[in-house]
């Protein structure tokens, strides 16, 4: 800085505090950028916790906030512009037929009723469910001749299991116990419960067990549904992920107009879906 005169130091240093002032008030302004930027975040946040306790399971399902000191009147609002009124739809079939007839006089005065007409209401109701227990007599025998044992078998029969084994379920209550537990997503614990109150005592080691068998049994009929896709002109394909016991997985689907194939694999590579629809 030497050869500069006062008067030239004077004005760089005005220039220099002015430059510091104007950066002091940038980074003010940025302070309270961030500041309001964190509180914001803190709302987010905040909100997100909320949404995350509410899409948990709660022992009141059906709350939807905080308690209101003037609650609206629940149900339709009066007036004609309140919309359509829906109603069940007449059953297409009538299983059997109650009259209700008049009473002998007025339940009010005592006076005589005279009838005007017949009036029609209808009621679907599911029946009291009575499981059917089958006992097959099983014929046993044996061969005259090799002196191998012979054992019968009716058309009804899904196995040929006897002695501590001879008590199975039917084909249907099976079928309806994987449909809960497969479909509608209950444990086995819980599909258990259902069907000893429907009157079919089951454990849940049982329907796991018997869930196992159906699906080795339903081998064939997966691998010619694998048949049509891989045969198919054009098929869609795509993965979603998966859990097996607790462990990341993912879930592969091949379709086509006609079929639907799945599988369960570890990865989501090329080879993983080659897996379920073959490369050519």
């Amino acid at each position: 800085m030497a050869g500069r005169t006062r008067e030239e130091l004077e004005a760089e240093n005005a220039r220099l505090d002015l430059r510091v002032r104007g950066l002091e008030g940038e980074l003010a302004d940025r302070d309270a950028k961030v500041a309001e930027r964190d509180k914001r975040l803190r709302k987010l946040e905040v909100l997100v916790e909320e949404l995350r306790r509410r899409g948990k399971r709660q022992a009141a399902p059906f709350s939807k906030g905080n308690p209101v000191l003037k609650p609206r009147t629940p149900g339709r609002k009066s007036g004609e512009a309140h919309g359509r009124h829906g109603h069940r739809v007449v059953p297409g079939r009538v299983d059997r037929e109650l009259e209700a007839a008049l009473p002998g006089c007025c339940p009010d005065c005592g006076g005589g009723v005279v009838f005007d007409r017949w009036a029609e209401q209808f009621r679907t109701e599911l029946p009291e469910p009575v499981p059917v227990v089958t006992r097959f007599r099983v014929g046993v025998g044996h061969c005259a001749g090799c002196r191998r044992r012979v054992q019968g078998r009716h058309r009804e029969q899904t196995s040929d299991a006897l002695g501590a084994a001879g008590a199975q379920l039917g084909p249907h209550a099976r079928a309806f116990g994987h449909w809960l537990h497969y479909v509608l997503g209950l444990s086995f614990g819980k599909t258990s419960t259902l069907l000893g109150r429907l009157g079919v005592p089951v454990t849940a080691g049982a329907l796991s067990s018997g869930a196992q068998s159906t699906g080795l049994a339903l081998v064939p009929t997966t691998t010619a549904i694998r048949k049509a896709v891989a045969s198919s002109a054009v098929v869609t394909m795509d993965e979603t992920g998966w859990r097996i016991a607790g462990w990341g997985a993912w879930l592969w689907v091949a379709t086509t107009a006609g079929h639907t194939a799945y599988n369960v694999a570890w990865g989501r590579r090329f080879a993983d879906a080659t897996d379920l629809v073959p490369e050519d």
